[in-house]
């Protein structure tokens, strides 16, 4: 997720979240059939994922910014199911297949697991001003969120998913979700 640089606008915010957002041909949620059948990546995978929530949070803070408290409450509700189900393919599938393939158990992964904490902290004050119908709150929090997020994906993205291409190179994102499914 991406900050406009006038994040104090709310039009702009929103804006700067969806142009952050693109299609997305699946989600980790679900097995799809893409590429002709061909395995992805896990940078491929989970990077798509990201996108997915990107649009599930837009569309809670679009409906905030037009007052649809019952519609944003619904898609935020969305966006943190999506959310947690992917730190659960990260942290209980992704990380520990890596930690165990490179033996690296204090570096990014712990990392992103301390982050993983931070964002579900500051979304439940994202939750309370939703529940209090609070859209300067909300916007205020959705903006510090989007920043965390947008730092976190972009290491995930950047660095760890590549190193996890690299290190892993016979899990695909289609054998996390079947990992997980069998959980």
């Amino acid at each position: 997720m991406v900050l406009a640089p006038d994040a104090t606008s709310g039009t702009n915010f929103l804006m700067s979240i969806k142009e952050a957002s693109r299609p997305s041909p699946y989600c980790a949620g679900k097995l799809h059939a893409v590429h002709g059948g061909a395995m992805t990546s896990i940078s491929e995978f989970l990077t798509t994922d990201h996108r997915h929530g990107d649009e599930l949070f837009a569309a809670a803070a679009q409906a905030a910014e037009q007052g649809d408290w019952a519609v944003c409450h619904q898609q935020f509700n969305a966006f943190l199911r999506a959310l947690k189900r992917h730190m659960k393919i990260e942290e209980e599938a992704l990380f520990p297949a890596f930690e165990q393939a490179t033996g690296i158990t204090a570096g990014p992964t712990r990392v992103m697991r301390h982050e993983h904490q931070q964002m579900l902290a500051l979304l439940e004050d994202v939750a309370a001003a939703i529940a209090a119908h609070d859209a300067a709150r909300f916007r205020s929090l959705a903006q510090s969120f989007t920043a965390l997020m947008g730092s976190h994906s972009a290491k995930e993205e950047n660095v760890l998913y590549p190193m996890c291409d690299e290190a892993l190179p016979g899990l695909s994102g289609e054998k996390l979700q079947e990992m997980m499914a069998q959980r």
